[in-house]
């Protein structure tokens, strides 16, 4: 035999050869060995002297097509505005029943475009403790200002909530947020009004009202959505999954069933000015898959119940597991996955973190510890493409010759071997000491066995790596 060494079997890509005085027919192999394998299978009749071919060729394209999804949300024009009068229109709750809470999509970010670096490391809020009864931080004064108009949010001892406020005015403002989680399955909460003590009410009519006292009970509270883009929405919660609420013509903020996650507009977003560092609204953060240039990382959104936090979305971080701080960051906003691509070859580590954005998404002054992943490496070798145009040439003495064209990215080729068309097993041939039949030709000798009819071969491609 022409050229062999040992070497280490990986994952593979190949071609096949069967020899054999059967006609000519392609061997069926198991999908599940197939996966992801691009194999041509060749079988050759020179035993009879019949050179027939018969060519499969499956693998998938060099460079598949990557979908890339925008990790910013999507603003319509288009407002559904409703005044205050009372409908009954349950379809908005039905709309998406958890729209704008868990949106699991795959952002794909080029780590040579749209990066910031990170000026400091995320603040950590963990030693601020939540008592029982969900009472964050007393005493700091916050506001919430809607994008649309510039507006706050505006309170009063009774009667419904405004969203006129200007910056100078005291009702603007806010002391405390209060979380109830035993509440139809979902996180609810209220927002006490720093001048009257009082909270909201959006359960008991279609429009936001004042709630007495500075209390949270079922109706007698509202739901906070991040939007993942450094701002909140509000969800009503007369029923599980409420209806968005929106601003209408007299300032009012009024139940829409027409909202969902994927239709809000500005007239719906609020920025919150909360410096209560959140807690982590992420968890299991884990590494998916690799190329020479890239990354994919994903995790799980927690429940908003165990989270009792307000955010707005989360940043990514990453570095080369030699620096030293985290240079470069990237909004994910709520999504669950994420492919960091244009990479150099190397090890990296991630962090990310649950930030309150305060209007942009990339503002992370208000942020939660946050998770991290080290040494994530990507791969040292592209995996080779599939030997084609595999030939045998009968030798006499009950050997024969393969050859094949030349495969990009391979260093070398290791001869595989299978008792049947149908074969599911097909293994690397070894040497009558052990070593593995290899070659970095494009061709190699083979013996048949004492039945040639069980004899099926393939070829497969493998790189330095150990990537096949």
């Amino acid at each position: 035999m022409k050229r062999m060494r040992q070497l280490l079997a990986g994952v593979l890509t190949a071609a096949m050869v069967v020899a054999t005085g059967i006609p000519a027919q392609a061997a069926s192999l198991d999908e599940s060995q197939q996966a992801g394998v691009k194999t041509e299978m060749v079988q050759d009749d020179t035993l009879k002297g019949n050179p027939e071919e018969a060519v499969q060729d499956d693998a998938p394209k060099e460079n598949p097509e990557e979908a890339v999804q925008d990790d910013t949300l999507k603003e319509n024009p288009e407002e559904a505005v409703q005044d205050n009068t009372p409908k009954e229109d349950q379809e908005g709750a039905a709309q998406d029943a958890a729209a704008g809470e868990n949106l699991e999509e795959t952002v794909q970010i080029d780590a040579n475009e749209d990066t910031k670096t990170a000026d400091e490391t995320a603040e950590d809020g963990s030693d601020e403790p939540i008592a029982a009864y969900g009472l964050t931080r007393v005493g700091e004064t916050f506001t919430i200002q809607n994008v649309a108009s510039k507006k706050y949010i505006k309170t009063y001892s009774t009667g419904p909530l405004t969203v006129d406020g200007e910056a100078n005015d005291p009702d603007i403002l806010f002391k405390d947020v209060k979380y109830k989680t035993d509440y139809l399955d979902m996180l609810v909460c209220n927002f006490i009004s720093n001048s009257y003590n009082n909270g909201m009410n959006s359960g008991l009519a279609d429009y936001v009202q004042v709630q007495g006292g500075d209390g949270i009970g079922g109706w007698e509270s509202i739901r906070f959505i991040p939007n993942g883009d450094g701002t909140i929405s509000f969800r009503a919660t007369n029923e599980a999954n409420g209806a968005y609420i929106t601003v209408v013509d007299n300032d009012q903020m009024v139940r829409n069933s027409g909202l969902a996650a994927d239709n809000l507009t500005d007239k719906e977003k609020y920025i919150i000015t909360y410096e209560t560092a959140p807690n982590n609204a992420v968890e299991n953060l884990e590494l998916k898959d690799t190329t020479i240039d890239s990354i994919t990382l994903a995790w799980e959104n927690r429940d908003d119940r165990d989270v009792q936090s307000i955010y707005t979305n989360n940043i990514l971080y990453w570095k080369g597991s030699s620096e030293a701080e985290y240079t470069n960051k990237k909004n994910v906003g709520v999504s669950t996955s994420c492919q960091i691509r244009g990479l150099k070859t190397g090890s990296y580590d991630f962090k990310l973190v649950t930030v309150n954005g305060q209007g942009d998404p990339l503002n992370d002054t208000v942020a939660s510890e946050g998770i991290e992943l080290e040494n994530c490496s990507t791969k040292l070798y592209r995996v080779p493409e599939t030997p084609t145009n595999i030939e045998m040439e009968q030798l006499g003495s009950g050997n024969l010759k393969l050859s094949w064209n030349a495969s990009k990215y391979a260093d070398y080729y290791v001869i595989q071997h299978g008792e049947s068309r149908f074969d599911t097993g097909y293994t690397d041939m070894t040497a009558e000491d052990g070593s593995l039949i290899a070659t970095t030709d494009t061709s190699i000798e083979v013996t048949l066995s004492e039945n040639p009819y069980q004899d099926y071969y393939r070829v497969v491609a493998v790189s330095g790596g150990n990537a096949r």
